[in-house]
């Protein structure tokens, strides 16, 4: 099983490939979820203000 397969075929083909570069945001914790996020490569980093 490779790291994709879990993910229905249809899923897969309405896929929207994005690059990011460093510190570039993908989303921000108020913003509404559009979406499931697949990393391939690299590093994200999850950050917010502390309760």
């Amino acid at each position: 099983m490779t790291s994709v397969d879990w993910i229905p075929e249809s899923v897969r083909k309405s896929a929207i490939r994005r690059t990011l570069e460093p510190g570039e945001m993908l989303f921000c914790r108020e913003d509404r979820p559009d979406g499931l996020y697949l990393l391939e490569r690299g590093e994200i980093r999850l950050s917010g203000p502390r309760r």
